[in-house]
């Protein structure tokens, strides 16, 4: 309608629900179709863990999720005129998880997870309370510490790729850039 072809890579590198996409494949599909093109359209999610499910699920470094962020800048060298529009989510933190679109971890432990969030959040925007701080620690203490610190280093490396990727876009990498909150509670 708009005198634009929309190429969209193959369905078997994206991912569902219940299966993981090919990063690797979707990168190498993304420079070959890029040469030429006005612009492309990216889910970070997608390029960097594999989907959003697989974001949330994933095993990956930190060092491999700055290494695939980092791929982004061959796009700018192959076709500088591109315009990049990209999207990521924030690795949510839900009230309870069904399904397997959680860590494996998290059907037994996710309510307690989403609650230490909650209250850190809140002291972080009010200010402390001794009464969080107590439910805090007694929540730490129920927990097995494999399964926190697997929590904790995720959305240290989910934020820590943020950051990344919000360089980009100060750096104008981007022509735009959106951050979704994937269903986060407030």
């Amino acid at each position: 309608a708009y005198g634009y072809e929309v190429v969209v890579p193959p369905t078997g590198m994206l991912s569902s629900r219940s299966k993981g996409g090919n990063p690797e494949a979707l990168w190498n599909w993304l420079l070959k179709n890029t040469k030429d093109a006005t612009a492309v359209v990216i889910s970070s999610d997608s390029l960097i863990y594999g989907g959003l499910v697989q974001s949330r699920t994933h095993l990956l470094s930190a060092q491999v999720i700055i290494n695939r962020i980092e791929k982004l800048k061959e796009l700018k060298k192959a076709s500088p005129r591109l315009k990049v529009y990209c999207f990521s989510s924030l690795l949510r933190t839900p009230r309870q998880s069904y399904g397997g679109v959680e860590p494996p971890d998290y059907e037994q432990y996710g309510e307690w997870l989403f609650r230490i969030g909650e209250l850190t959040d809140k002291s972080e925007i009010y200010g402390y309370d001794l009464l969080d701080a107590t439910e805090i620690k007694n929540l730490t203490e129920l927990i097995p510490q494999e399964y926190l610190k697997d929590w904790f280093e995720r959305r240290r490396n989910n934020l820590d790729a943020h950051f990344a990727l919000a360089k980009l876009a100060r750096n104008k990498f981007f022509h735009y850039y959106a951050v979704g909150k994937d269903d986060q509670a407030p």
